[in-house]
């Protein structure tokens, strides 16, 4: 009995669909049976073509040898599309992709091994056989006979069956029923790729084809080809540096929750054949994935990996002037359970499509061991921030680019506020917040003698916001809307959990939580925060909207003195209207706010600020924040780790610190009419101990900005808090710029119209406050040390 399998034309990379297929008939052959451990199995007669186009092609396995995988000729050229710049802006340079060569792939496999995997109904055979190049027909063919069990050549007489046809890899092991691809992390040069092919152990797997045994023949069930398509991707990782010296590192790390097959532990990538020995066929890895014991994604991209590749020379240097590094490096992987970039609708964060789903796929690339002049890199701390990152959801048989780069970092802005309070005493000073060389304790900054901070008039103030307060310490500016965001002023941070609020919510469901973890209330808005696009000491600061993502742990209500904690994702760029993707920000931070309870307040604020930089792409709850490769049992530090802030870690080199002090506040300037006098003259009045955190700042239309345009003008000043005391005032057009309570809050205070609602004593003793300004000149990193186990 003569069978006659379907013609198979292969589409290797993608790029078109070949035409018709042969009409050459196989040679005929007779039916033999012959006895195994797993049943009779019939000898049949198989003819089965395939086309190589430019990628990687099939092969043919037999028992009773090794399967022998082809090799792909890959290489480098310019792809169709160009570099996207920070804003996902077309640029003018070609974007290098890797594409593979078809007549290279003919010339160094002839012959090819592949695995016929073929079902009908509940019978499945996984058969290896081989396949040879015929230059006429310009593809290969297969012409032997294939083994087939007894029971399933039956079946195919009475039913449709699929014939689905694998190939390459690294190997195919008969008795797993598995192909093993052994992890490409290959170090190339770009202009000699170009030339001379770098040879990948790509995988191929066919569509599956209906087939049914007709008139003695295995034939297509109608008019239909199959290709045989890559699986799993490649990646090409480039190099450039746009610092203002030569960079040398090592290699690079990787981090991602959607791309495995790459790892340091030699452990293969499997695809995983349906058959006696798997129940479905599947591509996986054995390599170790990590999944966060604190808080995850909650629809997939939950495990993360890394890998690194050393570089064959260490200290490899990248040439300062941003053009592309001709050393680069190839990784072949397969996609995971993480989602691609959604639309603003579809993210599941009810945060009105601000932020992407937790759940995205990403990948991070950071340097190892980056110096300038033989000196570790300051700044950026590229163990924290990536010199490479994209959302990442790759697609079999794609290649993709991620385009890495060394860049200098804008100073973090909460670097120009100033350490202190400034004030005036005749002259312009600065109170210094010492608390005698104590760590970042917020309990070290709330004694007596700190909350005595000097207060400022609001006519003092004036001379700040009117530009004319130049100090030892550079030109002085008053905090507006944007300085009061960064600081957590304008909308302050719910360190406890209020029912009624209508900003922070409930995010446990959005996070699932680990054995470690917390559940998270969330605050994520778009709101003005300030930058310097320039490091000088003379220009003046811009303002722009950002994402910002505010966090703070759900379960936290501190008794007294007890820490609480918020986290903050500061200078997120808005997403792209059109793609939803979020353009790249290089003012992107962390920000970790500590307070211990003062009762129902909060104490002092300390600020630590991390500088996460423009290819941070992910999520801060659930994305890995510090990678340590040579760490197995624990790679990946998560933000709820005090060590990420704690004493000399590497995560805090180039950490931004400043402390909020919450400064006493005057009493009898109403009653004693001391209006914008000098400080000196109402220190000695009665004080109340500072419990909102109350600070100077300017926002037009409400009272502070209106008080101190005022300037010296004592009858403006008391005609002023006449107005206050009005009960149709606005009750935001009151507020303060501090904390109402541990649960946030907006402090404001209205005159509602009973008999005690006069806030006419209240305003005025907040005439004077404590002014924490800013500067065109960079005041430091360190307001004061980490504090090391909270």
């Amino acid at each position: 009995m003569k069978f006659n399998l379907l013609t198979v034309t292969s589409l290797l990379c993608g790029l078109f669909l070949l035409g018709s297929c042969a009409k050459d008939e196989p040679q005929s052959g007779k039916i033999n049976t012959e006895a195994v451990d797993n049943g009779p199995r019939v000898n049949v007669p198989l003819q089965l073509d395939a086309e190589v186009s430019e990628f990687v092609d099939p092969q043919t396995a037999k028992s009773a040898r090794a399967f022998n995988s082809p090799q792909s000729p890959v290489t480098v050229k310019d792809g169709a599309n160009a570099e996207l710049d920070d804003d996902l802006n077309v640029t003018a340079t070609k974007q290098k992709v890797l594409s593979a060569l078809r007549a290279k792939f003919i010339e160094a496999n002839p012959t090819i091994d592949v695995v016929l995997h073929i079902e009908c109904g509940s019978l499945v055979a996984n058969v290896a056989s081989t396949m040879t190049y015929e230059a006429p027909l310009g593809r290969y063919r297969h012409n032997t006979d294939v083994a087939l069990p007894s029971a399933l050549a039956t079946a195919l007489a009475s039913a449709n069956g699929t014939v689905t046809v694998y190939t390459g890899g690294t190997g195919y092991d008969e008795t797993k029923e598995s192909f093993t691809v052994d992890p490409v992390m290959e170090e190339i040069s770009l202009s000699s790729a170009a030339s001379t092919p770098v040879n990948l152990p790509i995988l191929y797997a066919s569509s599956p084809i209906q087939v049914k045994i007709n008139s003695g023949k295995l034939l297509p069930v109608g008019v239909s080809t199959s290709q045989l398509k890559p699986q799993g991707s490649l990646l090409l990782v480039t190099f450039r540096n746009n610092m203002d010296q030569d960079v040398t590192f090592d290699g690079i790390t990787a981090v991602t929750n959607n791309y495995f097959g790459p790892n340091n532990e030699s452990k293969p990538a499997l695809l995983k054949l349906k058959g006696s020995k798997n129940s479905a066929t599947e591509l996986t890895t054995e390599a170790t994935k990590y999944t966060s014991e604190y808080s995850t994604a909650v629809d997939g991209g939950k495990a993360y990996t890394y890998f690194y590749k050393d570089f064959a020379s260490a200290q490899f240097s990248v040439a300062h002037g941003g053009a592309r590094s001709d050393k680069a490096i190839v990784f072949w992987g397969y996609k995971g359970d993480a989602h691609p970039v959604a639309p603003a609708s579809a993210n599941k964060l009810d945060d009105n499509g601000l932020l992407l789903n937790a759940a995205t796929g990403l990948i991070h690339v950071y340097a190892k061991n980056p110096k300038i002049g033989g000196q570790v890199i300051a700044r950026p701390n590229y163990s924290i921030a990536p010199i490479g990152g994209a959302n990442f959801a790759p697609a079999d048989g794609k290649a993709y680019t991620l385009n890495c780069e060394f860049y200098t970092q804008p100073r973090q802005a909460l670097g120009y506020l100033d350490k202190g309070y400034l004030y005036k005493d005749g002259t312009w000073k600065h109170h210094d917040v010492d608390a005698g060389g104590a760590t970042n304790d917020p309990k070290n900054y709330n004694t007596a003698a700190l909350r005595k901070v000097p207060l400022v008039s609001s006519g003092e103030a004036n001379e700040v916001l009117s530009g004319n307060v130049t100090t030892s310490k550079g030109k002085m500016y008053m905090p507006n809307q944007a300085w009061l965001n960064l600081m957590s002023l304008l909308w302050p941070l719910e360190f406890v959990e209020d029912t009624g609020s209508r900003r922070f919510k409930n995010y446990s469901s959005k996070f699932a939580k680990g054995a470690s973890g917390y559940d998270y209330r969330a605050y994520i808005y778009k709101e003005l925060l300030p930058y310097k696009s320039v490091n000088d000491d003379t220009s003046e600061f811009s303002e722009s909207q950002f994402i910002c993502a505010d966090y703070a742990r759900m379960d936290q209500n501190p008794a007294h003195e007890a820490p609480a904690y918020a986290y903050r994702q500061l200078y997120i760029a808005p997403r792209n209207a059109s793609t939803g993707a979020q353009p790249r920000s290089k003012y992107q931070t962390l920000v970790r706010y500590l307070t211990r309870a003062n009762n129902q307040y909060v104490s002092s604020i300390v600020m630590e600020s991390i500088y996460l930089g423009k290819y941070f792409v992910g999520n801060i709850v659930t994305t890995p924040l510090y990678v340590e490769p040579n760490n197995a049992a624990k790679p990946f530090t998560y933000l709820q780790e005090s060590s990420l802030f704690g004493v000399g870690a590497e995560p805090t080199r180039g950490m931004v610190t400043r402390i909020l002090i919450n400064a006493n506040e005057v009493r009898g300037v109403f009653n004693n009419k001391k209006y914008l006098k000098p400080y000196s003259e109402v220190k000695s009045f009665p004080i109340s101990e500072g419990i909102n955190l109350v600070h100077w700042g300017t926002i037009p239309g409400q009272w502070e900005d209106d008080a101190i345009k005022i300037g010296y003008n004592e009858t403006r000043l008391k005609q002023l808090i006449e107005d206050l005391n009005q009960t149709s005032r606005a009750p935001i057009t009151n507020r303060f710029y501090g904390y109402s309570s541990l649960k946030g809050g907006v402090h404001y205070s209205k005159n509602m119209g009973g008999a005690n609602h006069d806030v006419r004593e209240l305003f005025s003793n907040n005439t004077y406050q404590a002014l924490r300004a800013y500067s065109t000149t960079y005041q430091g990193d360190d307001g004061r040390k980490p504090q090391q186990g909270l």
